[in-house]
């Protein structure tokens, strides 16, 4: 496969991811913001600091304004990690690889990518309710996955495309953890009841299942077990690691040469640390550090599989 090609596989789906999960992340603070009794002081502040590239001062500015840091979030071209610009770049990357993608896929990009730029998306975002413009988004980005996940045949490009959704989900489950610890400086003895946690669990798809799985009152140790260490959750950090391993052990297959089999031994030293780490680690390392180095490794590995895969220089 063409290094251009597996580069536009990986950036497509990795662009995709973002935009399904931002739009998570709206949708569940959007909904909380309406929640007076206990989120008198809602804040947009967290999610504009993870997902955007405004200066402080504009996040200060829009933290409270909702329908103002919505539009921003979503249709502002001057943030590079809009709804809009993840989009046209998701795109631009599809357009240039129709032949190796279905035309499903190539399809659903496409009309995602039309509907933003019609001037009719604009009328609806200035209308007082936004939560059906929100649901409308993310279903198609879900709806973006289940035609990748049905359509796509699974060679060496699916690896590149799986790599790339698996890579920005890690950082991503990685940034809300570790944003939502940050309010209580990442001490895991304080104890905060579920409803504390419902905004990241409720991020990450992940409150029901939490409500179904754990029965123990150490809410807060639940929490890190289960957005970390539970190889059931899709959007925990050792299940994800493992399908990136999987992924990326068939690239290697495909392109055995010195370079790429070094960077499998590399992801997969760190990989077994996640794997065979327990709550009682993480407590010793520090949640903080260990949410820091998971981020770091993950950026590292995706800047080395550009090198050795897409000629970056």
């Amino acid at each position: 496969m063409l290094s251009r090609i597996a580069d536009s596989l990986f950036w497509l789906n990795r662009y995709m991811e973002r935009s399904e999960g931002l739009l998570r992340v709206l949708h569940t603070n959007y909904i909380l913001s309406f929640d007076r009794s206990l989120n008198a002081a809602h804040s947009w502040e967290p999610v504009m600091e993870i997902f955007s590239s405004a200066p402080p001062e504009k996040i200060k500015e829009l933290a409270h304004d909702s329908n103002a840091a919505l539009y921003y979030l979503i249709n502002d071209a001057q943030n590079i990690n809009s709804i809009k610009a993840l989009t046209s770049k998701a795109r631009e990357n599809a357009r240039g690889i129709q032949d190796n993608i279905t035309k499903e896929v190539w399809e659903s990009v496409n009309q995602l990518y039309h509907w933003l730029n019609d001037a009719r998306f604009d009328q609806q975002l200035a209308s007082a309710d936004l939560l059906p413009v929100i649901d409308e988004l993310l279903n198609r980005t879900i709806l973006y996955v289940g035609i990748t996940d049905t359509t796509m045949p699974r060679g060496i490009g699916w690896s590149f495309m799986c790599l790339g959704r698996f890579t920005e989900r890690c950082l991503l489950t990685a940034q809300l953890t570790s944003k939502q610890f940050e309010q209580c400086n990442f001490d895991l003895a304080q104890e905060k009841d579920i409803l504390y946690w419902r905004n990241l669990l409720l991020c990450l798809s992940g409150y029901e299942h939490h409500l179904k799985t754990y029965r123990s009152a150490a809410t807060t140790e639940n929490v890190v077990d289960q957005v970390i260490l539970d190889t059931h959750f899709p959007r925990s950090i050792k299940y994800i690691l493992n399908r990136m391993e999987k992924y990326l052990q068939d690239v290697v297959k495909s392109n055995a040469t010195g370079e790429a089999e070094s960077l499998y031994r590399e992801f997969s030293r760190f990989n077994s640390l996640v794997q065979f780490a327990d709550i009682n680690y993480i407590k010793e390392r520090g949640l903080k550090s260990f949410l820091n180095m998971v981020q770091q490794d993950v950026n590292r590995f995706s800047n080395q599989l550009g090198q050795i895969f897409f000629s970056y220089t």
